[in-house]
């Protein structure tokens, strides 16, 4: 076996409390925090209805929490678990290389529409957005969907599985991050920004059109411009753009963590650029915070216009 439900067990309590938050080129946000309570679901523990705890949970007399704790807390023989006679499907459907984190790197997501799967009615009905790797031509595909309660449309892990086909990808709506925020059990923070996607995403603005517009007469390409790029056509008004629309651009990579981003002045976002450019990471937002803070009177004055 790849995997043993007990080093499963391990592995997904190391990621509890693991909150992700990831701005799509769509305009939306993906927020989720991995719970204790998500597991049982994810592995697909109802459906092993011939062991007695788990036909509870698979009937509602007990709940996702109380099983995750007992199995947390091996009160659970789980070693029942391979001798149900429902233990080879879930295994091949979810068990097997249950990974959530191989799953989220490197980020592929669809906006799941379950009316778009013509070949079999999809019970998917609350997924919003899937999560999705290729895993291998024996293996088939990994997802991992994401959903909205129903009461508070909060994001939270809704659905793990394999399957051989792309049936749950292929002509659905993909979408990109543009950045994404993890924030770990221990606080620390991971934080990388898509800056291709985000340039990629500014098609519609008034910035990118001009760019679009001289691609052919300059012989570049929107999405591949650069500081050197953009200077080599010596031309003052497609470089205005340029430097217009990546001002664009870091506020639209920022917003979604500080709400002052939206009233950034062009003054700060130059500067904010000009710190951007010469750093080798990307810039975690409390440090943007810090970095504005730090702005000097000189540059504050001198690029006000």
């Amino acid at each position: 076996m790849s995997l043993n439900i007990q080093s499963i067990i391990d592995e997904y309590c190391k990621i509890i409390n693991t909150k992700y938050l990831i701005p799509l080129s769509n305009a939306d946000i993906i927020e989720f925090t991995f719970k204790g309570s998500n597991l049982p679901h994810l592995l697909g523990l109802q459906y092993f209805v011939d062991i007695p705890i788990f036909e509870k949970y698979s009937n509602g007399t007990v709940n996702a929490s109380q099983i995750f704790k007992s199995l947390r807390d091996k009160t659970i023989d789980i070693n029942k678990i391979y001798s149900s006679k429902y233990f080879d499907q879930v295994y091949q459907d979810k068990i097997k290389h249950f990974n959530v984190n191989k799953l989220l790197c490197p980020i592929q997501i669809i906006e799941f529409n379950s009316t778009l799967i013509k070949d079999y009615e999809s019970k998917l009905e609350k997924v919003e957005y899937i999560f999705w790797n290729y895993i291998s031509s024996d293996n088939g595909y990994g997802h991992l969907g994401i959903g909205f309660t129903t009461d508070n449309g909060i994001n939270f892990p809704n659905t793990f599985f394999f399957r051989q086909d792309n049936q749950y990808i292929v002509n659905q709506k993909e979408v990109y991050p543009l950045s994404h925020l993890i924030k770990k059990p221990n606080k620390t923070i991971e934080f990388k920004i898509y800056w291709r996607n985000v340039r990629e995403s500014m098609v519609k603005t008034s910035h990118y059109k001009y760019l679009k517009k001289y691609e052919t007469e300059y012989n570049y390409r929107v999405n591949d411009l650069t500081n050197e790029s953009i200077s080599r056509t010596d031309n003052h008004e497609l470089i205005k753009h340029y430097e217009l629309l990546r001002l664009d651009e870091v506020k639209k990579v920022y917003e979604p963590y500080l709400d002052e981003a939206a009233k950034w002045p062009n003054n700060i976002k130059r500067y904010l650029i000009s710190i951007i450019d010469k750093s080798s990471v990307d810039l975690k937002p409390n440090e943007i915070k810090s970095k504005i803070n730090e702005m000097p009177q000189n540059y504050l004055y001198s690029h006000c216009h």
